[in-house]
């Protein structure tokens, strides 16, 4: 079997490091209760989905001291580094048009870098399940949307279709943040809480970027072949290109992406993206339900951490 026909049968992986803004450290490259750090996390779940030649991630130089030392099986050309915050969705369009160019037609899974999963087998199901399924798909883009027990804490939503309840939904829209009592009212009406993980095929995905962009794509690619001489020094440094305004830039997010697509329904999986101390402590008490209540503790130094760095 040829290179380019194993790129087109197994799929990608991108996860996605750099989205964090200027927290220093951000809250992914700490752990919880002595686990692997989030981050870690994160690419342990892509090597479920994609062999390690087949893993692109994204990271931020200022943070290097942090992620460098987990990339030692990633490919140098195949890590994308953003140079200032709020380059994330451009350094993520990258790693799509880089795929995309070597495999269009093969499947790309996007994850993020730094969120809390109970039960990775759950979730591990649920992606290949949306592989699958995508060939079914009119849109050829699914999202997992959660629904566990409880609601989810300072989460996005997605809005599914109010006359659909099947597990794989169209959907309306998405809620960014929305308040508790919005978020409760949603949940009712059949909302999943958003698990960035998204998986679609690399030529829709980056088409997406020709059409938020006309002629970044090229822009791109461009610049990726001229970096190739560069790739000594740990990846491929991006840098935005002139005439794409930053204040933009800064807005656009790949969770999910702004195309049409369906949800996936993931019952029990656990799923937390930890965006505020408030979901770091409901998490911190999932995993020692015995420390919840009591004052800080060494057991519960891990999670203080992760929670100083977020906002309430």
């Amino acid at each position: 079997m040829s290179d380019r026909a194993r790129m087109t049968n197994a799929p990608w992986a991108v996860v996605i490091g750099d989205d964090h803004g200027a927290q220093a450290p951000p809250a992914q490259y700490c752990s919880l209760h002595g686990r692997r750090t989030l981050f870690q996390e994160s690419l342990q779940r892509a090597l479920r989905i994609a062999p390690a030649s087949q893993i692109m991630v994204t990271a931020a130089e200022a943070c290097r001291f942090h992620w460098e030392p987990a990339l030692w099986f990633i490919r140098p050309e195949h890590r994308f580094i953003s140079g200032e915050p709020g380059m994330s969705w451009l350094t993520t369009a990258a790693a799509i048009l880089a795929i995309a160019h070597k495999a269009p037609d093969s499947v790309v899974t996007l994850l993020p870098g730094g969120c809390f999963v109970s039960h990775e087998a759950i979730l591990s199901e649920a992606v290949n399940r949306a592989i699958s399924l995508l060939p079914l798909v009119p849109e050829s883009v699914i999202s997992l949307g959660m629904l566990d027990l409880d609601g989810g804490v300072d989460e996005d939503y997605l809005i599914p279709h109010k006359d659909e309840r099947k597990f794989l939904q169209p959907l309306l829209g998405i809620a960014r943040r929305p308040t508790p009592w919005i978020a409760h009212h949603l949940r009712a009406e059949g909302a999943l809480v958003a698990s960035r993980v998204v998986c679609s095929y690399a030529r829709t995905l980056a088409a997406h970027v020709s059409w938020v962009w006309p002629g970044l794509a090229s822009t791109l690619l461009e610049h990726l072949q001229a970096s190739a001489p560069q790739r000594h020094d740990g990846g491929v440094r991006m840098k935005v290109p002139k005439g794409l305004p930053k204040a933009i830039l800064r807005t656009r997010q790949w969770y999910p992406p702004a195309l049409p697509q369906r949800a996936l329904r993931v019952t029990a999986c656990g799923w937390s993206g930890l965006r505020t101390a408030r979901a770091v402590a409901r998490v911190d008490a999932f995993l020692d339900p015995a420390a919840a209540d009591l004052p800080m503790s060494r057991e519960r130094s891990g999670s203080a951490i992760l929670e100083q760095h977020l906002s309430p």
